[in-house]
């Protein structure tokens, strides 16, 4: 699975290579250090918390401090609470929220915390089922007879709100009998 060049397999078609590594396979040795967090998700945390703590758009400063040095970094406009005129304007804390999970898409893709962003922004069910709907409507249009050997073929999967509890471990209702499994919870 190594390839020559990273970001594009064998084929010359485009792929993530963002995991890819020079070094030399060794079975289950590896001198490949992945990391677990990085600086950008720790500044995207503090952005959103900041939000939840302010009650709206945070100052301009913490914006700066936070997503929008993530942004510089990348090279994209800044956000603006308003009082700098440059920048993408934010006025409501569902906007600031809104800007922060969009910028955790982007920054962390491949990275595997996406699912875990949808339910605490309350949005899994929405987001999940407008993915499904277009990849449903996707195959609709490009079915042909011999499409039979899509996994999706002509069932179209809807996320319930339940599909983003997990259910609580069985060790923490021992220790707390007043605790109740989540709904559907498996």
């Amino acid at each position: 699975f190594r390839i020559v060049y990273k970001g594009y397999g064998s084929d010359g078609n485009f792929m993530c290579g963002k995991y890819q590594s020079p070094s030399e396979i060794r079975g289950n040795d590896s001198n490949d250090n992945f990391y677990i967090l990085r600086y950008a998700d720790i500044l995207l945390m503090l952005a959103e918390a900041e939000t939840h703590i302010v009650g709206g758009v945070p100052s301009q400063e913490i914006l700066d401090n936070t997503i929008n040095a993530v942004r510089s970094r990348a090279g994209i406009v800044p956000y603006s609470n308003g009082s700098n005129p440059s920048g993408v304007q934010i006025n409501t804390k569902e906007e600031m929220l809104d800007a922060i999970l969009d910028e955790r898409y982007l920054e962390l893709a491949f990275e595997g915390h996406r699912w875990f962003d949808l339910p605490r922004s309350g949005k899994a069910v929405e987001i999940m089922n407008e993915h499904f709907k277009k990849y449903y409507d996707a195959f609709l249009f490009n079915s042909t007879g011999s499409s039979n050997s899509y996994y999706i073929k002509n069932i179209r999967p809807l996320v319930n709100q339940y599909c983003s509890l997990f259910p609580i471990p069985l060790t923490e209702i021992l220790v707390n009998p007043k605790l109740e499994q989540n709904p559907n919870a498996r």
